[in-house]
Formats: structure tokens, C-alpha cells, sequence
């Protein structure tokens, strides 16, 4: 009886009372936080040019709002494109790492090697390479958004159940739609009779 009430009311919606309870007790950690940074920096004497308190960084944000405008959007468009960019390369490439097992033993151990080199190193080349425009960030957003993408879409497409792709099977469509060669063992053997 005990249990069915625990999780009876684990399940009902929280009540308004206990939400605005939280969101008031985030609010009030970010408050302690800015005064603790401010009166630390006040307090100790820290230089402006180390450590700013809020209220100079607000007063500066506040100051200089239509350039931070500005460079935050084409900030934000560099940012998209480059994740855009990495998107369309890396599940296709995923797909077919996952589905070929060519692919799988020749591409992906050149991927899991170009992932563990820092790609803060890759940044002054890309700058030296393409100069200070729009390419080099477009790069390194695709560069830091490809590595994971791609690994974790493999991981994601192998661990598919074989017995959905056996059930798939027998509702009759083709091999393209049920995203499956038969050079891959997981998901082309047939299920054994019981």
C-alpha cells in the first residue's frame, strides 16, 4: 500500500507552489553568486582588467549593446552553418560506417585518430590557411560538432535491436527502407526458430 502511494505521487504533476519554490531558489543561487564575485573583487582589490565585478560588465553591456548585438548574430551564423555543415556530413558518413563493414574497418579508425588531436591547435592553421573571414570559424564549429556526431550516430545505428529489424523485415519493405545490408551481421541474421 505504502509503495502505490509513493508512486502515486511520484507520478502527479508537481504543484505551482513547489515550482515557483524552485525557480525562486535558482534565482536567489544566481543572486548570492554575482554578489559574492562582486564584493570578492571589491573586497580584495582585484584589477578590473583580471577580474571585473557584474556591475562593470553589465555597465559595459549595456554601454556597447548594438555592436555586442551585432557580433552575437553573426556569431549565431557562423555557429548554425558550421553545425548545418557537420550534420550533413557526419550521419551519412555514420550510416555508412554502421552498414559497411569496408567502411567500418578503413574510415572510422582515421576518425577515432583525427579526434584525439586537439582542435585548438587546428585554429591558428585554419587562420594562417583561410585568412580571418568566414571559412576558418565555419570550420572549426564543423570540426568540434563532427567528432561527436559521427560516434555517437554509430554507436546509435548499431545498437539497433536485430529483432525490430527482424519484425521490419516481415512487414515488407525494402532493404533501403530498413537502413540494412547484409554485409552487416547484426542486422541481417534471421531470427532462429524457438
Amino acid at each position: 500500500m505504502r509503495t502505490a502511494v509513493r508512486s502515486a505521487a511520484a507520478v502527479t504533476p508537481t504543484s505551482p507552489r513547489a515550482w515557483v519554490g524552485r525557480r525562486l531558489g535558482a534565482l536567489g543561487a544566481f543572486v548570492l553568486f554575482f554578489g559574492v564575485w562582486e564584493l570578492g573583487v571589491r573586497s580584495f582589490g582585484v584589477k578590473e582588467y583580471l577580474l571585473p565585478p557584474p556591475t562593470t560588465v553589465v555597465a559595459a553591456l549595456v554601454q556597447n549593446y548594438p555592436k555586442v548585438l551585432e557580433s552575437a548574430l553573426v556569431t549565431t551564423h557562423e555557429i548554425l552553418a558550421g553545425y548545418a555543415l557537420a550534420v550533413a556530413v557526419s550521419i551519412p558518413l555514420a550510416l555508412a560506417i554502421a552498414y559497411s563493414r569496408f567502411m567500418e574497418e578503413t574510415v572510422y579508425p582515421v576518425i577515432v585518430f583525427l579526434q584525439i588531436v586537439p582542435k585548438i591547435a587546428i585554429a591558428p592553421l585554419f587562420l594562417i590557411w583561410f585568412g580571418f573571414g568566414f571559412t576558418p570559424k565555419l570550420l572549426l564549429v564543423f570540426l568540434l560538432s563532427f567528432f561527436p556526431i559521427v560516434v555517437s550516430s554509430i554507436a546509435g545505428f548499431k545498437s539497433l535491436d536485430p529483432d525490430i529489424m527482424d519484425f521490419a523485415r516481415t512487414t515488407g519493405p525494402d532493404r533501403g527502407a530498413c537502413l540494412q545490408r547484409s554485409d552487416f551481421p547484426r542486422l541481417s541474421r534471421v531470427s532462429s526458430p524457438a
